[in-house]
């Protein structure tokens, strides 16, 4: 049943939320029904199952067909254009990336490889707005093809392979675009912030901008800019597979308790600028600072490892 389950889950994420569940209850009463004559003919379970759902049709076809409404693009075109999206999702942002290093290089810039890495990380808001345009535009470009133009394409047919349908991800691997888009976003704003104009952060005193952080932090900057690419870097990953996996889970819990080391040293690290400290008597601010930094990083700690105890013990519907 597990094999079905992942099948019927396939279907329901290209359905309408409206009837999702009505249609999903209808399609495995009518899969199990096909699959009890497949036993009966002397099948086994398991090619029982495997039959009666490769019959059945692959999960978008069977979607299509219970969507009331004409789809935007035929079947008959449809396999070329997300052919051509994925090739476009892949090479697009490999190249923007590899101009922008060439541009970096070229440039007379004299700067180091973190340099060279923040570069990268600070064109990725527009790397993304540029593949998105492009996706939207080719699919537009296919729309009029299809429906003004009479042009048909069609891809050799493949038979569809119900061993190939993707795992249904557990609770401990599943993650939201909210949190990766939150996640993204606010890696590059740290970035900017404190890299690419580190004189934002800064208070006025008796008419003079003073830097709030002093030499201190930019002695542990390098290391929070590596935990910080770090998170970018498996961020990126659950963007693209949709969940985590036992390889991004392990990244992400190692950059976690990276993050509540860096929480120490910041706390102990006397980062502040005496200027302001001294100058508006608010010595009590880096004591409380440090606490917090403390408090955080053992929460931080138990977080990571509670997190992924629970990753190690759960396991993909297979």
């Amino acid at each position: 049943m597990k094999l079905l389950n992942r099948y019927l889950s396939q279907i329901g994420r290209l359905l309408p939320a409206k009837d999702k569940d009505d249609t999903i209850a209808e399609l495995k009463s009518l899969l199990l029904e096909n699959y009890d004559v497949l036993l009966d003919q002397g099948l086994s379970e398991t090619d029982a199952m495997y039959k009666a759902i490769q019959d059945y049709g692959s999960p978008r076809d069977v979607a299509n067909k219970y969507k009331n409404e004409r789809p935007l693009l035929s079947k008959e075109i449809e396999p070329l254009v997300f052919l051509i999206m994925k090739i476009v999702s892949i090479t697009l942002p490999g190249s923007l990336v590899l101009v922008t290093m060439i541009e970096f290089l070229t440039s007379g810039n004299n700067g180091n490889t973190m340099d060279l890495l923040l570069t990268i990380a600070y064109s990725i808001p527009s790397i993304i707005t540029t593949l998105l345009s492009t996706l939207a535009f080719i699919y537009l470009v296919f729309i009029i093809i299809d429906h003004k133009l009479s042009l048909k394409f069609q891809l050799p047919e493949r038979k569809f392979d119900p061993s190939y349908l993707p795992m249904i991800p557990s609770d401990a691997y599943k993650v939201s675009r909210f949190e990766i888009i939150f996640n993204m976003i606010g890696a590059i704003l740290f970035l900017y912030l404190f890299n690419l104009e580190p004189g934002l952060i800064a208070i006025t005193f008796e008419g003079t901008s003073e830097r709030l952080l002093n030499a201190n932090f930019e002695r542990i900057l390098p290391i929070l800019n590596v935990s910080v690419f770090i998170s970018i870097g498996y961020n990126i990953a659950f963007m693209v597979k949709g969940a985590r996996t036992r390889v991004t889970a392990s990244i992400e819990f190692f950059q976690t308790i990276l993050a509540g080391i860096i929480l120490i040293l910041l706390g102990s690290g006397n980062i502040f600028n005496s200027v302001l400290i001294e100058g508006y008597q608010i010595e009590f601010v880096p004591t409380i600072f440090k606490v917090v930094s403390i408090i955080g990083a053992v929460v931080t700690f138990i977080g990571a490892v509670v997190k992924y105890i629970k990753i190690l013990i759960s396991t993909n519907e297979d």
